[in-house]
């Protein structure tokens, strides 16, 4: 709780934060995201009281893929209603919710923090279609924001602005050293534990070798008990040899496929929503050519839909890029 105060008071807009009494800030609920995009998302919902008593509900939602999603706002939308209808049967009043985007992918973010910039039309228009402003904290490293708060905080921000940093192994002295400093306190170790792991199976750039180094750099009492939990993390990525890590090997990947399976139809249903969205009345041949693409292609169809200027273009650019070839006969 308190890490996420710090977060609230160090990076809210100051014209919100003196609307409200941060002292007051209390976790609701964990998650709102569908079990296939967890993987990429997580969340977690809190409650805090205005000055005048009413409660408004702070929703941070956790970017964790390395490109910019610009359909980001749809899915925003999903949870809040989520949210609504979760209060509702609670037995409690719906209040307004501030949604708050933390991205922290390879390149700076650029889909902007306002669903209504998702359509086009006349002026005359704009008032039926749905607008709602989301606060975005873009910790990539292509972006100069500056990471404040107490160091519990500061170190969670500086290992997600590294995670896809192709240079992470040179920035590994500086975020050991960051987590030396706070398992000084003895609360922390476990939080080392978890950001040991979080580092190893987040990072495709971080080497068990200089992970292993850095460690018993840094901890050079506590190296063996803290080495376990490095060796168990690269025996989980596949790094340990042997027929038992063979068996391993193959239910991870298996399970990998699963994930990967429901992220890709995650990514159907929003392109398709956003097509619906747009241009109302959609072909139903138009779900059977989704279910034809694969990734990456699912990733770039989401910007596409959103940029495509009619329906008939959208489809002439998915039967003719994006769809695999006819097997001849």
């Amino acid at each position: 709780m308190e890490i996420a105060r710090d977060f609230l008071e160090n990076y809210l807009p100051h014209e919100i934060r003196r609307e409200l009494d941060l002292s007051t800030l209390t976790a609701d609920k964990e998650t709102f995201v569908d079990p296939e995009l967890q993987p990429h998302h997580s969340d977690m919902l809190y409650h805090v009281q205005r000055l005048d008593g009413a409660d408004v509900y702070i929703y941070l939602l956790f970017e964790h893929k390395s490109w910019v999603d610009r359909a980001i706002g749809f899915q925003l939308l999903d949870y809040m209603v989520q949210i609504w209808k979760w209060l509702q049967q609670q037995g409690r009043e719906r209040s307004p919710i501030i949604a708050q985007v933390i991205y922290h992918g390879a390149d700076k973010w650029t889909a902007g923090a306002n669903f209504d910039k998702l359509f086009e039309g006349p002026e005359a228009l704009r008032a039926y279609w749905p607008s709602f402003a989301f606060e975005v904290y873009d910790f990539s490293l292509s972006n100069a924001e500056q990471i404040r708060g107490h160091l519990y905080l500061q170190t969670v921000l500086h290992i997600m602005r590294n995670i896809f940093n192709p240079q992470i192994e040179q920035q590994m002295p500086f975020l050991m050293d960051l987590l030396h400093e706070l398992t000084t306190n003895p609360n922390m170790i476990e939080f080392l534990s978890k950001a040991l792991r979080y580092l190893a199976g987040g990072s495709r750039y971080l080497t068990e070798e200089v992970l292993r180094a850095e460690v018993q750099r840094t901890f050079p009492q506590d190296g063996g008990m803290i080495m376990e939990t490095v060796a168990e993390i690269w025996l989980k990525r596949g790094h340990e040899e042997g027929r038992e890590e063979g068996r391993e090997e193959g239910r991870e990947e298996g399970r990998e496929e699963g994930r990967e399976e429901g992220y890709a139809l995650a990514l159907r249903k929003t392109i398709h929503q956003i097509l619906i969205t747009r241009f109302h009345n959609i072909p139903e041949q138009t779900q059977v050519l989704l279910t034809k693409v694969t990734m990456p292609k699912l990733e770039q169809l989401i910007n596409i839909s959103l940029d495509t200027p009619d329906l008939n273009t959208f489809l002439m650019l998915l039967e003719s890029e994006y769809l695999p070839p006819e097997k001849e006969a």
